[in-house]
């Protein structure tokens, strides 16, 4: 634009100087007829003079004066209407002059104004060469910096694919199948008949009432993965857990299942007692599995959690969360094998599963569920469960790409008190209730027992509750049996 200026100004400044050069031929032209008329009056003058002297001599005549005269008077006015051209023409070229400074002026400022443009433009070109080196250098440091993520996101990969290698070995190690006893803490004047030796030893005395001869056997040991004894917390039996939520992260299935008599505190180790600092397994395996998943969102792993609840009553499966089109899910489950690869889909019956995806919601979800689960008064357990509950949360683990898919779940069983009926002394339809408690807690023994010893053929069809667990207690699954029992002396006959 500042050329193209410059340019029309160039182009006015000539035709400026072109009409000033054609005044000055102007000028010279009229500067040369005024002579010529200068020098025709001169000879006329002369001539009248010549006549006026011929007159006297020869007696001229007075027409040819009188011509000559008129002549004379044209010659005048000529040469006054040409000085009055003159003084025109002056005027003209005066003003040709002024506008022609007044333009050179102009041209000027804009010479000055094209020359400040030009070393403005010269020096933004050279402030985007110097921003064009810089994104040429930034997009470089770009491109190395992406593929040293690359680099890092696959060693990232590697590391936790050695990781998951590393802590399913360690609970390999630790055992598929375990089993803990969690010992029921004492009331005020009771004295303990279970006393632990070590963290995995626990020593049982047969209280006075039950030896029959000085030849009974008065101490039993027995041997467990661990021993939880009386003074233990909750968070302590969680902290030895912990690895397992990782487990379920990772695509594994991990069972938990509190076993034990009625009142003996299974409800209390998987749920709590409505108190923060006693609350169970299952709300510190959601804020655990809450935590994994949002350090799993640093890696472009995208995690979605899912949870059932219901209860086996009388060999019955039914759901306690409420049936609605926006919970009801699926009826089938979606297995995915711990490869991540391989999918095979297993019907569930009377499931519903609902995805969450806050603690809060999640906590409600089982705080409901477990306003509806079945609970009666016996004489050994003012609220003692009816129902096997069972509460499953499914992690599903997936790449951006989908080159990575697993999923896990977490199984945690608060199973119905084994009951003696002489003790709870149950009549008609929780005589019911418990004969079928029992009968399923049977089936499960001798299917723990049978993979414990990884005998060829497992009952799992025994009972409604052994064939729904039959798909974590198989395979690769980690399976833990808290054994809840009361150390005093009066529940001796159950304990052992």
């Amino acid at each position: 634009i500042l050329k193209e200026q410059q340019q029309v100004l160039e182009r006015n400044y000539k035709c400026q100087e072109n009409l000033y050069e054609d005044c000055l031929g102007i000028l010279e032209n009229l500067e040369m007829e005024e002579s010529s008329l200068k020098n025709e009056i001169n000879i006329l003058v002369s001539h009248i003079k010549e006549l006026y002297h011929a007159n006297d001599e020869n007696s001229m005549d007075f027409s040819d004066y009188i011509m000559l005269q008129e002549k004379v008077g044209r010659l005048k006015s000529t040469v006054s209407q040409k000085k009055l051209l003159d003084d025109c023409e002056e005027q003209r070229k005066n003003g040709y002059l002024q506008d022609l400074q007044e333009l050179e002026k102009k041209i000027k400022i804009e010479e000055e104004e094209i020359k400040i443009m030009e070393n403005k433009l010269i020096e933004r070109n050279y402030k985007r060469k110097m921003f064009e080196n810089e994104m040429a250098a930034l997009q470089e440091q770009l491109k190395k910096e992406e593929e040293e993520t690359e680099i890092i996101n696959k060693e990232i990969l590697n590391s936790q694919r050695e990781r998951r290698y590393l802590n399913n070995q360690l609970q390999n190690l630790k055992g598929n199948i375990r089993v803990y006893i969690r010992i029921k803490p004492l009331q005020k004047g009771e004295y303990s008949i279970l006393n632990p030796l070590s963290t995995k030893k626990l020593l049982l005395t047969v209280p006075e009432n039950f030896i029959r001869s000085d030849n009974s056997i008065r101490e039993h040991q027995f041997k467990f993965e661990n021993v939880f004894n009386h003074s233990v917390k909750q968070e302590d039996v969680y902290e030895e857990l912990r690895t397992l939520m990782t487990s379920v992260i990772d695509g594994f299935n991990v069972c938990i299942l509190a076993y034990g008599p009625t009142g003996s505190g299974k409800s209390y180790t998987i749920i709590g007692n409505g108190k923060f600092e006693c609350r169970g397994l299952a709300p510190r395996a959601l804020e655990s599995l809450f935590e994994l998943i949002e350090l799993n969102k640093s890696s472009d792993l995208k995690c979605s959690i899912k949870v059932a609840l219901h209860e086996i009553y009388l060999d019955n499966q039914r759901s306690l969360i409420e049936s609605s089109d926006s919970c009801l899910l699926s009826t089938t489950k979606e297995t995915i094998n711990n490869s991540g690869n391989a999918f095979e889909s297993k019907k569930r019956i009377n499931e519903i599963e609902k995805e969450i995806y806050s603690l809060n919601e999640a906590f409600k979800l089982l705080e409901d569920g477990l306003s509806r689960r079945v609970v009666a008064s016996t004489a050994a357990n003012d609220q003692s469960s009816r129902s096997h509950l069972i509460f499953r949360i499914t992690v599903k683990t997936e790449s951006e790409d989908k080159s990575l898919m697993r999923e896990g779940s977490l199984v945690l069983i608060d199973l119905a008190g084994s009951e003696r009926l002489s003790i709870s002394k149950t009549e008609d339809k929780h005589l019911k209730e418990t004969l079928n408690i029992n009968k399923s807690l049977t089936s499960l023994g001798d299917v723990i027992s049978a993979l414990y010893k990884k005998e060829k053929f497992i009952p799992f069809r025994n009972s409604k509750l052994t064939s729904f667990l039959q798909d974590y207690l198989i395979g690769d699954s980690k399976v833990l049996m808290i054994v809840n029992v009361s150390s005093d002396p009066f529940d001796f006959q159950q304990t052992v």
